[in-house]
């Protein structure tokens, strides 16, 4: 119901959108948004889908006058939001729990960023299968950027699939991630026209009856709801077709049945004017795509164009027909016209070929009746012509065979071995593997040169054995250094040889070589063979400590370990219930003969008695220096004001070690300290006692 009055503005606005444009204001009044209709490109647009009606401070409806501006619907601005995932156990394994809720349903809009920070031990990741690589999935990548080890961000694309997360390490973990659209885009895009248009309702607010009361406010509006509807068909009608002014009274302005004018041109009637149905317009589009060719045809027939074509065409009447009776012929000709230019090209070669066909011995015959044999000798040479060509490229190497006899037996003798065992033949077969040997042409040089100490290298060392080898491969005696690699499963190390037998080669050269662990259940005194973990014992011998129950048997005394291989106790152990015999056996080396003289760095010239090696960085390096000398430090610390805090500090010292201190004296000390000389001592403000050298 209208409260305003009615301005004259024209009932429909248009514009053109630019693209990024989302918002377009009316000027005329209506009474609802419903009488307003909207039209993109000449499409209506629905109120709510596509657009909404809000007044100037972008609230929903229409201002006070019933003016207003259409803003069509964009998808909210991408936003940003961080979740924090935690692991907990329901009592059915472990679970993901976002926000504090248990394999939350997420819901990631197409658009916006989400962060995840996650428990390094449980990799948040995404997939489009429940429950990711678990399920027989993959994981989904698209937009996802692992910032961390413990924080994941996806910026969900436009179209994204519905998709789950998981954990990357344990199944059964995750959940849903649906990702609903932001929404469509509904503005108009570049150049699409815009219009905007009233449409009120052909309807009545206030109903009169006799004796009833009239109103100025019900007949205002009823007056400006007639206005608004009146404008709106004057706006209609000024866009319909109408006759002029001038014309007859009795014009029709009638537009043809349905039926008559569907898929056809409108026209008007010749004498009436009237509207009527036309030709058809695939008919007119036809016309329209020949209108060139059929204006030329005009123009040659009256004379615009200068030429007689059709005349002279008429005046060969018999010619045309002649040429249409053989088109056959002619196509074939057509067909071949590259055959027929060759020909043209060539006619001298086409009159020399017909010249010899005239002759009485014609060469041409002799070719042909050749090529009619069985076994055609030109043939068999076009058959061969790229070993023809071989031999006339190089003709000179084919005479200087020819013409020599010694040669030519050479080249026969050759031709001789080019088959069979051991020879040519063979060697040519194993063209590749020569050709390898060429690039190591030097190795082999070296190897051939060396093959003594290749020799003896593979008598040293015998290969892989899964248990202790007795003889060297060519059977003859085991020598002290000879190495094997021990294959058994659990075992595998390199052995070498020591005088003991076959040890590891880490126990040749340093630390401890090996641990054995026995349990003695029975009566016995030796302890040999293999351990709980099926390594055979093997020391050096003197080399070995022994423990049995956790205590370390003394050699020579409790056990007797010379052999290598076996450990003999004093007494019979295992005699009532289990004992654990732990035996370790140490690798033996030798310490090298060091000189502090040797040393990098370090500088002995004019070392004196008592004299200590003291780092210089004046010249980077250690030198002979002043050793300090050994200093005893007596401290007496007051409290002489009674406040809690030391400080007044006595103290007394050897002096270098030229004074003595009594044992009186030294009772009196609160603290003492042994150091280098050179120190002097204070208290600071809290009564600490602080070392200066």
């Amino acid at each position: 119901m209208a409260t305003f009055d009615v301005n004259s503005n024209t009932r429909k606005v248009q514009a053109t959108a630019n693209g990024t444009q989302t918002e377009f204001s009316f000027s005329f009044q209506v009474n609802a948004t419903s009488d307003i209709k909207v039209f993109v490109d000449g499409v209506q647009k629905q109120e709510s889908v596509n657009y909404d009606i809000k007044n100037s401070s972008n609230g929903a409806g229409l201002n006070a006058d019933g003016t207003g501006k259409v803003v069509f619907i964009t998808p909210p601005a991408a936003t940003s939001t961080t979740y924090t995932v935690t692991v907990q156990n329901p009592g059915s394994g472990n679970k993901f729990y976002i926000g504090g809720v248990q394999q939350l349903a997420l819901n990631l809009t197409e658009g916006n960023t989400y962060i995840f920070n996650y428990p390094s031990a449980h990799p948040f990741r995404f997939s489009t299968t429940a429950d990711g690589t678990h399920g027989g999935g993959t994981e989904y990548t698209t937009g996802v950027t692992h910032n961390s080890s413990t924080q994941v961000t996806i910026v969900v694309p436009v179209g994204a699939p519905t998709l789950y997360y998981y954990c990357a390490n344990h199944s059964g973990m995750g959940g849903t991630a649906n990702t609903p659209s932001a929404g469509t885009d509904h503005r108009p895009t570049a150049n699409q026209t815009v219009a905007i248009k009233s449409e009120v309702p052909k309807s009545r607010t206030s109903v009169y009856t006799s004796g009833g009361n009239i109103t100025a406010a019900s007949l205002e509006t009823d007056f400006d709801t007639i206005t608004m509807q009146l404008g709106d068909n004057a706006e209609t009608l000024n866009r319909s077709i109408k006759a002029p002014v001038g014309d007859p009274d009795n014009i029709d302005m009638t537009m043809p049945t349905k039926a008559n004018r569907l898929g056809t041109v409108l026209g008007f009637n010749a004498t009436t004017g009237n509207p009527e149905a036309g030709p058809k317009i695939a008919d007119v589009s036809t016309l329209a795509a020949i209108t060139a060719d059929i204006a030329t045809l005009a123009d040659i027939e009256d004379g615009t164009e200068a030429t007689d074509a059709i005349q002279d065409v008429a005046a060969i009447k018999t010619q045309v027909q002649n040429v249409g009776n053989n088109v056959a012929a002619i196509t074939n000709v057509n067909s071949n016209m590259a055959a027929v230019t060759t020909v043209s090209t060539n006619i001298n070669d086409v009159i020399t070929v017909a010249n010899d066909l005239n002759e009485a011995i014609s060469e041409i015959d002799t070719v042909a009746q050749d090529l009619q044999e069985t076994t055609s000798e030109i043939d068999t040479v076009a058959n061969n012509i790229t070993n023809v060509n071989n031999v006339g490229n190089n003709i000179g190497n084919v005479n200087t065979i020819g013409g020599n006899a010694t040669n030519l037996a050479n080249v026969n003798t050759v031709g001789a071995n080019l088959s069979g065992a051991n020879t040519i033949g063979t060697v040519a077969g194993l063209n590749t593997q020569i050709s390898a040997l060429g690039p190591i042409s030097g190795d082999i040089t070296t190897a051939a040169n060396n093959v003594t100490d290749i020799t003896n290298f593979a008598d040293v060392y015998l290969g892989g054995y899964s248990s202790a080898p007795t003889t060297r491969n060519d059977g003859s005696a085991l020598q002290i250094g000879d190495l094997y690699f021990h294959t058994q499963s659990g075992q595998q190390n390199l052995k070498v040889r020591a005088s003991s037998g076959w040890i590891t080669a880490a126990s040749a050269i340093n630390g401890t070589a090996n641990r054995f662990q026995y349990a003695v259940t029975s009566s016995t005194t030796t302890i040999t063979g293999s351990d709980a973990n099926s390594n055979t014992l093997a020391y050096d011998a003197g080399f070995v400590d022994v423990y049995l129950n956790g205590i370390k048997m003394v050699n020579g005394v409790d056990v007797t370990v010379t052999s290598g291989t076996s450990v003999v106790f004093a007494s019979a152990i295992g005699v009532s219930g289990t004992d654990r015999v732990d035996i370790i056996a140490y690798g033996t080396f030798t310490l090298a003969n060091f000189s502090i003289n040797d040393a990098n760095d370090v500088v002995t010239t004019g070392v004196s008695d008592g004299d200590a090696l003291i780092y210089s960085s004046a010249n980077n390096r250690f030198q002979p220096g002043a050793a300090s000398s050994a200093e005893v430090y007596g401290f007496v610390i007051t409290d002489t004001n009674s406040d809690n805090i030391a400080d007044k500090l006595q103290v007394t010292t050897t002096n270098g070690g030229a004074d003595n201190i009594t044992s009186s004296t030294y009772t009196t000390f609160k603290d003492v300290v042994y150091a280098a000389t050179g120190f002097t001592w204070s208290l600071n403000a809290s009564g600490h006692l602080i070392a200066t050298i």
